[in-house]
């Protein structure tokens, strides 16, 4: 593959969060990824990846009985540096926000905002993602700083069409249809950089917003995670999703805060989802649902002879569904035997 498509790639998955890895050792401490959520501007969700943790402690561990896979990902990152010039394990943490704006009955425009941090040079992330738009892009001036602006449209239909038809190519695409028509990148200091939406940008270098404590409170429930989440959710959330359950749609339309971590710890891979409802008694019908969706899945389960359905079947019957007050939670932590078993049979 060429080094433009390779550039256009790396600069997208930078902005989906999905493609942010850990740094190599440092003797200076490594900051903690919530430090970056208040640069962020205002936005309705964020999220925190604590990239160099996912590589050295997460991805190890979650794809122990699976060393191909392992390998694979690590030869994917060394490919990209070798035709790019961009050691994308360079990056130590990432915080994404992403303000969403309602443009239609079930569609949204979304606004995003990636801030990454590591020993990497800025002005060469810079000099490749001009290269690959030609000249496509521009320069402005934002407060005190040199943003470049580029062609997002152009970009994302590059990237779409090299993307292929992986789950992950998937979700990528997603994104890229959300984005809005350019993209503005800049350098915050000599290891942390910016990118994401002209709106968003401008935002948060001229300090007209930032990021609201109720959002950085719900990205911080598990601080220390190696990914962390939290959103205020729109009104109409079972609009978005086709549902034959009115239960269940109404479940969804009553949550108003969600909060989410995973994490890899003490030989378990953990799971953790809080979801807000308006009142004590959505929140009380909400769990109620979960635990007859949770009953469904043991009677569905409980005759499987699979060892992987056995492990669904562990996951169903160790899921931890609790309510206090207004919050619904959901706590799940699977031994490192049984994910052993999901992943060694993935390829």
């Amino acid at each position: 593959m060429k080094l433009k498509s390779f550039a256009v790639l790396v600069v997208f998955s930078m902005m989906a969060a999905i493609g942010a890895v850990a740094a190599r050792p440092d003797k200076k401490p490594a900051p903690n990824s919530t430090d970056l959520l208040t640069l962020l501007p205002a936005s309705d969700m964020a999220m925190t990846l604590d990239a160099k943790r996912l590589f050295d402690e997460g991805l190890p561990q979650l794809l122990a009985s699976n060393q191909p896979m392992l390998a694979q990902v690590f030869a994917k990152l060394e490919e990209i540096r070798e035709k790019t010039g961009i050691d994308v394990r360079q990056f130590h943490q990432v915080a994404v926000g992403i303000s969403a704006k309602k443009t239609g009955e079930k569609t949204y425009a979304f606004e995003p905002m990636v801030i990454a941090r590591g020993r990497f040079s800025v002005e060469s992330l810079v000099s490749i993602a001009k290269l690959a738009a030609g000249d496509t892009y521009r320069e402005e001036k934002i407060g005190d700083r040199t943003v470049y602006v580029f062609s997002a449209e152009k970009m994302a239909r590059e990237a779409k069409t090299k993307s292929g038809n992986s789950m992950l190519s998937g979700v990528l695409d997603t994104v890229l249809d959300g984005l809005s028509r350019e993209l503005a990148i800049t350098a915050l200091d000599n290891e942390t950089m910016a990118l994401g939406s002209i709106p968003q940008m401008r935002s948060m270098l001229e300090a007209k917003t930032k990021l609201g404590p109720e959002i950085s409170y719900l990205v911080s429930r598990k601080a220390g995670s190696i990914i962390s989440f939290g959103a205020v959710v729109p009104e109409g959330l079972s609009g978005l999703i086709d549902l034959d359950n009115d239960a269940l749609g109404k479940n969804l339309d009553s949550i108003r805060k969600v909060a989410a971590s995973m994490d890899v710890a003490g030989g378990n891979t953990s799971v953790w989802v809080s979801a807000k409802t308006v009142d004590a008694a959505q929140a009380k019908e909400l769990k109620m649902t979960l635990d007859d969706l949770q009953q469904v899945g043991k009677i569905l389960l409980g005759s499987s002879k699979g060892a992987d359905k056995r492990v669904y079947t562990r996951m169903v019957e160790n899921a931890k569904i609790a309510q206090n007050g207004t919050e619904v939670s959901l706590d799940l932590k699977v031994p490192q035997a049984d994910m052993d078993v999901l992943v060694g049979q993935l390829k």
